[in-house]
């Protein structure tokens, strides 16, 4: 602890985009600390970290050989949404006295910010790194002895724009050799605005004309990243969750509605200006020894937690963040 401590306290566990975060500095002096001021400092940022690996050859004409290396390329990016430092004590080198303080605070969230992201993946030998962090840090500055701290992440909501609307999808395939005939797949879900946890009621309305049985329904979770640095940019597609339902017979129909388990801990959709995460759903006909019949239709997940509802996850998302 040495001379002291501080502790920040937040009303809320998370603030939606525009809203004004208000709480507490709470410090603690043990003894007394000669100081000049105590500080808190806001900042909002995006950034991405790519390492990527490339082969070189190299002639050396002095021994007349040739040399092959694996060389390291870095791009970083970053945006910073806001920065700002406001003193909450001024002690202009003075004394502050041991004790036990209490100073408020607040501060005003644009209104245009794009929710927590945090992802560090591997994928052939190179690395990529993402993240959107919200952070508060205070700090008493201590003349003679090292400076006492403390920092908190923030959990930002952003705000949703998209108007929840019904989503319509249909495909369908022809089989060849001994499958012959068609396979038809409607696919219908009343809105397309969702939370972690939530049950979605897709109506799956499949006509299998053909001599080919559908094994298995299947409906996934996918998630898209897309990543920007230094004009370098970095996708990938991932499966978050699956659920199996029944399949449909040869020469049949099938008219259910089928109720998917969104899972309860998952990143919600964001949009910054070098990271996004997008969703949709994969609705396949599964299908042995044949391509499966699919839609994709693009939902998007909001984070809105009801009172009293738990957001541990959520205050670790980016803990893990690089500094």
């Amino acid at each position: 602890m040495g001379k002291g401590s501080i502790q920040l306290i937040l009303d809320k566990p998370y603030y939606i985009a525009g809203e004004v975060v208000t709480g507490n500095c709470q410090l603690v002096l043990t003894e007394n600390v000669i100081t000049k001021d105590l500080t808190i400092k806001w900042k909002g940022m995006e950034r991405t970290k790519f390492v990527i690996q490339r082969t070189v050859t190299r002639h050396d004409p002095a021994t007349n050989t040739t040399k092959t290396e694996i060389v390291y390329d870095k791009y970083d990016q970053e945006k910073t949404f806001f920065k700002t430092q406001l003193c909450l004590a001024n002690f202009n080198g003075d004394t502050a006295m041991a004790g036990s303080y209490s100073f408020p605070f607040q501060f005003q969230l644009p209104d245009n910010l794009p929710g927590n992201f945090n992802d560090h993946r591997s994928s052939f030998g190179n690395s990529y790194r993402g993240a959107i962090v919200y952070k508060v840090k205070s700090n008493l500055d201590n003349v003679y002895a090292k400076d006492i701290k403390d920092t908190r992440y923030l959990v930002i909501v952003p705000r949703s724009w998209t108007i929840p609307q019904p989503i319509k999808c249909h495909n369908e395939k022809s089989f060849l050799f001994g499958g012959s005939g068609k396979l038809y797949m409607d696919v219908e879900i009343l809105k397309n605005v969702f939370v972690p946890g939530e049950v979605i009621p897709i109506r799956c309305i499949v006509d299998n004309q053909s001599k080919k049985d559908v094994d298995k329904l299947k409906i996934k979770l996918m998630k898209d990243v897309t990543m920007h640095a230094k004009g370098q940019t970095h996708t990938y597609t991932e499966e978050v969750n699956r659920n199996i339902f029944e399949g449909v017979p040869k020469k049949s129909k099938f008219d259910k509605v089928l109720n998917y388990s969104l899972p309860q801990q998952i990143y919600p959709s964001t949009q910054g200006t070098i990271v996004s995460c997008k969703y949709h759903l994969d609705v396949e006909c599964d299908v042995a020894m044949a391509f499966d019949l699919e839609v994709h239709p693009q939902i998007e997940v909001i984070f809105m937690p009801a009172p009293g509802q738990p957001v541990y996850y959520y205050n670790d998302m980016t803990k893990g963040c690089w500094k």
